[in-house]
Formats: structure tokens, sequence, C-alpha cells
């Protein structure tokens, strides 16, 4: 509704310029569309506000959900599931998928209201402009496009880096827990190399994702 009250703010100022328009609009209309326009964009931010604790407080109840879940199954891991991967392992890697959970909800909560402001602002610019809106549809469209490609690099980026960094930190715990071992055989270049191999990729990984975030 903040548009449409924009927009007779401003056809109110235009008609107060213009002398051959006949006679001037009240002053009064002016100050109502003002209070109507400062009253809306008060009980947007306030309602959003509100949205925005609700989506944070469902996150934070879904990820504790799921963190007791997973500690009532760590608690039942039998010896030999605790031989092959220890319950620390476990948590850890279930703690950072939980804690996404954090991170996904606003994008649901624009999942299902940005199809409602676009479908408005059409409508708006249709009534306005006419066929011409289309052309602002089209844009739209594009810049959808682009930022879902952008959005799918990113994350194949971000999961070889990942990839990369675990494989490097793997190599290193494996060269520090077995050093004895490492200097008695003389694989100290065979695990430098191993590392650096894992180190380039990692950051060619990361530079392709800031050239693209550039």
């Amino acid at each position: 509704m903040g548009v449409y009250f924009v927009h007779g703010l401003i056809s109110f100022i235009e008609d107060r310029d213009d002398d051959s328009s006949g006679p001037e609009p009240p002053l009064a209309l002016g100050l109502l569309w003002a209070c109507l326009l400062g009253g809306s964009l008060a009980i947007t931010a306030v309602s959003r506000a509100h949205a925005m604790y609700w989506v944070k407080l469902t996150g934070v109840t879904l990820r504790n959900i799921e963190f007791a879940a997973m500690f009532d199954k760590v608690l039942r891991l039998g010896p030999d599931a605790r031989a092959t991967c220890s319950g620390g392992k476990v948590v850890n890697q279930v703690a950072a998928d939980a804690q996404r959970f954090l991170f996904v909800m606003p994008s649901v909560q624009n999942l299902l209201l940005v199809p409602v402001y676009v479908i408005y602002a059409l409508t708006y610019l249709w009534l306005l402009l006419g066929p011409a809106s289309l052309i602002g549809l089209f844009f739209m469209a594009g810049c959808m496009y682009l930022a879902t490609t952008s959005s799918v690099r990113l994350k194949k980026y971000q999961a070889e880096k990942s990839r990369h960094a675990d494989l490097r930190v793997e190599a290193i715990g494996e060269a520090v827990s077995g050093s004895e071992i490492v200097k008695t055989f003389g694989w100290e270049e065979a695990f430098e190399k191993r590392i650096l191999v894992h180190r380039k990729e990692e950051a060619v990984e990361g530079r392709q994702k800031r050239q693209l975030v550039a």
C-alpha cells in the first residue's frame, strides 16, 4: 500500500503546482496522504520485525529438535560403531548441519512472500504503465536467472573448497600423528607435495568464488 500512498502524495503535489488544473486541492488532503504513508511504513516495519522474530524462533526450535534427536542417537551408539566413527565427530557434523536451519528460514520466508510482492508490483505497474511494464518483468526474470546461476556456482565452489580443505587437514593430521614414521622413512617431501596439492586446489576454488562474488 505504500506505493499507492506515494502515488497519491505525488499527484497532490503536482496538482498544487499546476496552475491550469483549476482550484488547488486542500492542504488537508496532502497531510492525509503523508499520514497514511507514514502509518503504512510503520505497520510494515513492525510486521517485518515480528515476522523475522518468528522466523528465527522457528529456526532455533528446529535446530534444538535436531540436536536432541542427534544426542539421543549418539548415546545409543554401540562399541562397534564407536570404533569406526567417534561420537564427537558425529556431533560436530550434525551440529554444523543443524545450524543451517537458522540460515535457511529467512529464505523460506522470502520464498513465501516474494511471489506476493512481485504480483502486487507487476499489477500496479500494469495499471500505471500498461504494456510497457513487461520490460520490467523481462528484466527481473533475467536478474533472477543470473542470481540463481551465480548461487549454484557459488555453492559448487564452496563445496569443492571445503572438500580440499578437509583433505588438506587430514593429510596434515596424518603427518603430525605419524611424524616419527614419516621421518624414519623420509616421507617429508611426499607429504609436503600432497598437502600443497590440496592447498593449491583450495586456493583456486577460493579465487574463483571471490571472482564470481565480485
